[in-house]
């Protein structure tokens, strides 16, 4: 949906925050930076972030990291 908006996207970004992050509740690795139920925990909030904000106009920078 989003796909012609974009230049370019980082996909280690969920991978890198994985890293400094705790892990998940339940999660038994010493970091969820290839953790698939963190890849998609951090997709919904992408996923949530730009449906909050789909009536901005183009040219606004969305942040991906402000509360919905």
């Amino acid at each position: 949906m989003y796909g012609s908006l974009l230049h370019s996207s980082d996909s280690m970004a969920w991978s890198k925050a994985a890293l400094y992050d705790a892990p998940l509740p339940g999660c038994a690795h010493k970091s969820c930076s290839n953790c698939p139920r963190y890849a998609m925990r951090w997709r919904t909030h992408v996923v949530a972030a730009a449906a909050a904000h789909a009536r901005h106009p183009r040219g606004i920078q969305m942040s991906l990291f402000t509360a919905a």
